[in-house]
């Protein structure tokens, strides 16, 4: 609980602006402090979960340290801005093939952030946090990216209930013990000989279930054999930073330049219109050529103090 409210989530868009904001209020905070001792906390970066999120947000981060921070703030020296990714597995990216884990770590290395593996968080204060084995680190960013639990509506029984609060479900995603409720994406913890584990959070998962499951109510309805969900794993895809980025696209596994272009590629198509996709390119290139990702103004002023206390009040019972 701790943790909880201390650390930062990202899995909204009011999150990501909260972060966004955190950040860069930091790294004003960090000006105003007369010794290097005391820029410390506000200019160290702690990401736990070296996932593809925890990865990519560190990528992000140690480039706005490299390319962006002496231009935005010449008072501060790049060097005492640390970014440190943690992870009680032993590699990054454990979801991914070794070689394409091998690779991000290198480029990590080289762009100057700090990998910690097999280690576990035990707490944060807000101001340090500490690691099962006494080591420590003073600082007040501290980025939650080791996933998700589930949300479990009541009524589920705890029977059913999995780890990481995952609901257990049959091979047509229906709850365990009934026989009209189903569940998919995040929330689904389909347990069978071929996925011991369940299936990955990704949002392919999620997609193809409901694809499937609208299917298979259809033929519930009508009287007819429902076909077992099967996950049709399309690959892995992480950007790390410019041209660093890492793909396991089946057999086919790339790494760097290549690798990045393809992740640009898949996440333009992706998006929703044609106009959305020309500023989105648009605004990439410039980043690119100029080295700058846009304006970084502060629009409104995030206080954690305000954000705890407003969890505390949702938290209380009526």
């Amino acid at each position: 609980k701790e943790i909880e409210h201390y650390a930062m989530p990202m899995k909204s868009i009011p999150e990501a602006l909260n972060l966004r904001y955190m950040v860069l209020q930091n790294l004003e905070e960090a000006i105003l402090k007369p010794s290097k001792e005391e820029r410390a906390p506000f200019l160290s970066f702690v990401l736990v979960g070296a996932g593809p999120t925890g990865v990519e947000l560190a990528g992000a981060l140690a480039e706005l340290r490299n390319h962006v921070l002496n231009k935005d703030y010449p008072e501060l020296m790049k060097e005492e801005m640390k970014v440190y990714l943690v992870d009680f597995l032993p590699k990054v990216l454990g979801s991914f093939s070794d070689e394409g884990s091998k690779a991000a770590e290198d480029f990590l290395h080289k762009m100057g952030v700090e990998i910690l593996l097999n280690v576990k968080v035990e707490s944060f204060d807000g101001k340090e946090i500490k690691f099962e084995g006494g080591k420590s680190i003073l600082t007040k960013n501290v980025i939650w990216s080791a996933g998700v639990m589930g949300v479990v509506p009541e009524g589920v029984s705890k029977d059913a209930i999995e780890k990481d609060n995952r609901i257990k479900t049959d091979t047509i995603c229906r709850v365990a013990g009934s026989t009209n409720i189903f569940a998919i994406g995040d929330v689904a913890a389909m347990i069978t000989e071929e996925t011991p584990k369940g299936h990955p959070g990704v949002a392919q998962v999620a997609i193809q279930m409901g694809e499937t499951t609208g299917k298979n109510i259809y033929r519930l309805i009508k009287g007819e054999p429902t076909v077992p969900f099967k996950y049709n794993d399309k690959g892995s895809l992480a950007t790390i930073g410019r041209n660093k980025a890492i793909a396991d696209l089946g057999k086919l596994k790339f790494q760097g330049f290549f690798a990045w272009l393809i992740w640009m590629f898949v996440h333009l198509i992706s998006l929703m219109g044609g106009r959305n996709r020309v500023i989105v390119f648009i605004n990439w290139v410039a980043s690119y050529v100029t080295y700058n990702g846009g304006s970084r103004l502060i629009i409104r002023n995030f206080k954690r103090e305000e954000l705890v206390q407003k969890d505390e009040q949702v938290s209380k019972p009526d």
